[in-house]
């Protein structure tokens, strides 16, 4: 039987996968961490994202929803939003 991959080649391939498998964990950020500072950035532009009449917030929807509505969240606020991409 003949080897395909020359035997000087197979330590140096194996430490090659055994890197390419543990270094990338190596540079992730922990999900505690990275879930910390999606609470920081929410916090930070809930103020700004939210009814300029009633306050309600307007933070946990897409921008592809906003684009289409025209009033606010609440019910109970009569707010009429201006689309400026609608002709």
């Amino acid at each position: 039987m003949t080897d395909t991959i020359p035997r000087q080649y197979l330590f140096i391939l194996t430490l090659l996968i055994g890197l390419t498998a543990v270094l990338p964990s190596l540079f992730m950020v922990s999900a505690t961490l990275r879930n910390e500072r999606l609470d920081d950035l929410k916090n930070e532009y809930e103020s700004m994202l939210s009814c300029p009449k009633c306050k309600a917030s307007m933070i946990n929807n897409s921008l592809s929803n906003w684009e289409t509505r025209e009033r606010c969240p609440n019910e109970k606020c009569d707010v009429i939003f201006k689309n400026k991409n609608k002709a």
